[in-house]
């Protein structure tokens, strides 16, 4: 995404969603972005689908 390839970014994306789910405490959420930055990586989830500008919830998690 720093380079602007939208394209690239949407199926590195896709690729994501299709080998992890995320789970709350009710189950798996129906949606969610995962950002990571260097040793640090921060979600946002959603019990519903993403709008455009959409997400309900953000954490963040060390990681190594």
């Amino acid at each position: 995404m720093d380079e602007e390839d939208w394209e690239g970014a949407d199926l590195v994306y896709e690729e994501i969603r299709r080998r992890i789910t995320l789970t709350s405490p009710e189950g798996p959420v129906a949606e969610f972005l995962l950002h990571i930055e260097g040793d640090r990586a921060w979600f946002r989830w959603s019990d519903e689908p993403f709008e455009e500008d959409g997400g309900a919830g953000r954490a963040a998690v060390e990681v190594g």
